[in-house]
């Protein structure tokens, strides 16, 4: 809608709202997509004379398929054709993906052939894909939890799964085998891997303040001014590659943003610093709701053009001839990009359910004080993590040697080795560099007739040569302490530190065009 109140008609108050959905991955993917309900594998190959693509051709909890399936190998001809292979498969979501979007502007048309615009847009995408394919196969995290390395103890099992992964069997049973728990204890220990194509269930959140200071040509100058505030949530892997490249809703960074955004994200790295991260507990993966790799607070963005003020009709250097063809028509052109940094994941030393560090402190703590070689050698503040397992000195040599100091063996199964990392998925105080550069042109037309005439552009990119600290080493980890290594005091330890830049260097080019 678009309404303007008032009797001058200089002020419109605009508003909108947009619901669009996506069967992107049926389109990637064809009549396979769907191909089956719940879990079983798909019948990919179709039974006779079913050209649907949509009968179940086996349930995976079943156990092995029968040996009348069409075969999918010519040398595999028996009941076992599947046994101890990773299985996959195309879930058929219950929903299609969709976003929705809504936007409120206000508008007013300022003196000086300028206009302001100041608004709020959101968007909430739904149904979203994430994971490419997702292991469904897993020992459930509470039971590796209570059991934790019990788990390797054998138990009581199944011969034809002890057959497939040569377990011993139980001589006081002979009908069972002895085989290990984290095996039997998958929902589908007859499969090595059982990864489908997820169904979708991811989701993100976007809202920003966005204004826009515009000015239209007059006197020789225009210029756009936006700049954006905006916060983007969304599920773990929400963002991986296959999502964005099937269900154009999932690609919500670029929806509702500012209409004038020269530079991508934070120099065109954005997606590789934050990257697509899974979640740390595959049953509870809501837990690891965070910004999205591409979330960035803050964009700033000023194209300016100016007519240079020399040759005909101009303060300067009129008088014609040469002259005014030499100096005359110049229009300079700047367009400058400034960005907050994206957010980033850590990883450290393990434990037994996770790779993600503590928490403990702000991770840019005491960076403003810093030099730039000081940044780049420490972007992030060390002290501000910590291991999954704490920084308890006693346990970090149990872990590493498996004794502590009075010699008695670390016990693995103690519950400080089987908690999750607090860190989060991308901490929002854990953000990479942010990114400002600015690209100028200077551009002549020299004119034979009003349709036909040269144009000479001399563009310069990266005119001030500013090098924007690349992406830092997230890997997180403190320098040996003493002489020898142990799981979180390591030899060569770059945690934090930056050895690449975002941007190119200073480049030029020339360019003459005829237009007729």
């Amino acid at each position: 809608f678009s309404w303007s109140p008032f009797s001058d008609r200089k002020t419109v108050i605009r508003g909108g709202f947009g619901l669009i959905y996506s069967n992107g991955i049926s389109a990637a993917f064809g009549d396979q997509n769907g191909a089956i309900s719940g879990p079983a594998y798909a019948n990919y190959v179709g039974y006779p004379g079913d050209r649907t693509f949509q009968t179940p051709a086996f349930k995976l909890s079943a156990g092995a398929p029968p040996a009348n399936l069409p075969p999918l190998d010519a040398v595999k001809q028996n009941d076992n054709q599947f046994l101890g292979t990773v299985v996959g498969a195309f879930l058929r979501g219950g929903k299609d993906p969709y976003v929705t979007q809504w936007s409120f502007y206000i508008q007013r048309e300022l003196p000086g052939n300028t206009a302001l615009s100041v608004g709020y847009v959101g968007t909430h995408g739904m149904h979203l894909y994430g994971d490419e394919f997702r292991n469904y196969d897993y020992v459930p995290t509470a039971v590796r939890q209570k059991l934790r390395y019990n788990l390797n103890n054998n138990v009581l099992s199944d011969p034809a799964i002890g057959s497939i992964y040569g377990c011993l069997p139980d001589p006081s049973q002979p009908s069972k085998d002895d085989c290990p728990g984290f095996l039997v204890m998958k929902p589908y220990p007859q499969y090595a891997g059982v990864t489908p194509n997820t169904q979708p269930d991811g989701f993100n959140r976007y809202n920003s303040f966005q204004t826009k200071l515009e000015k239209r040509y007059s006197h020789g100058v225009n210029f756009i001014l936006a700049y954006t505030i905006q916060k983007d949530l969304e599920s773990p892997n929400t963002g991986s590659i296959i999502g964005n490249t099937a269900t154009p809703t999932t690609l919500n960074r670029t929806v509702g943003r500012a209409s004038f955004i020269p530079g991508a994200i934070s120099g065109g790295v954005g997606n590789f610093a934050g990257g697509g991260a899974a979640a740390q507990d595959p049953d509870n993966r809501r837990a690891d709701t965070a910004l999205a790799p591409d979330d960035i607070p803050q964009i700033l963005n000023m194209v300016v053009t100016y007519e240079l003020p020399f040759g005909n009709g101009k303060p300067f250097l009129n008088r014609g001839g040469l002259v005014d063809k030499a100096t005359g028509g110049w229009k300079l052109t700047q367009n400058w990009n400034f960005q907050s940094g994206v957010p980033m994941s850590f990883s450290g030393p393990c434990n037994g359910v996770t790779c993600r560090p503590n928490l403990i402190g702000d991770p840019s703590r005491g960076r403003a004080s810093k030099s730039r070689q000081q940044k780049e050698n420490q972007w992030w503040d060390p002290s501000a993590f910590e291991a999954p397992f704490g920084s308890d000195p006693v346990v970090i040599q149990g872990i590493t040697t498996g004794f502590y100091p009075d010699g008695k063996p670390f016990d693995y199964n103690s519950d400080i080795y089987w908690t999750f990392g607090t860190a989060g998925l991308r901490p929002p105080t854990g953000r990479a560099p942010g990114y400002w550069n600015a690209d100028f042109t200077l551009a002549k037309n020299l004119q034979f007739s009003e349709s036909r005439y040269f144009q000479f552009r001399w563009e310069v990119f990266n005119v001030f040569n500013h090098q924007n600290l690349g992406i830092p080493n997230s890997y997180w980890c403190l320098p040996r302490n003493g002489s020898t290594d142990d799981v979180v005091h390591r030899f060569g330890c770059s945690f934090g530190q930056i050895t690449n830049v975002q941007t190119d260097p200073r480049a030029m080019e020339f360019g003459i065009k005829f237009y007729w």
